[in-house]
């Protein structure tokens, strides 16, 4: 697989969590620590963005919509300012 090939598809791995994509990046518990760690990033970024919103709706409800939010609109590029 070319380092092209392997970028893209680790991208449309994040996106989607496709356990296939998964075994193509070489399967084990490796992605999924990856894949939990990109989550929780876009979590503490949503959670940072809007305190007050957090406040209003609780932590679970907002970790709910964040969540969500997270994989209805999933980031288009490797930096959250994008």
């Amino acid at each position: 697989m070319t380092l092209a090939r392997l970028q893209h598809t680790m991208l449309d791995w994040l996106r989607t969590g496709d356990p296939t994509l998964a075994a193509a990046l070489g399967g084990g518990p490796g992605p999924a620590v990856y894949l939990n760690n990109h989550r929780a990033a876009l979590m503490a970024a949503l959670e940072n963005a809007y305190p007050q919103t957090r406040a209003w709706l609780g932590g679970p409800a907002f970790a709910a919509a964040a969540a969500r939010h997270i994989e209805d609109h999933a980031p288009v590029s490797g930096t959250l300012d994008a």
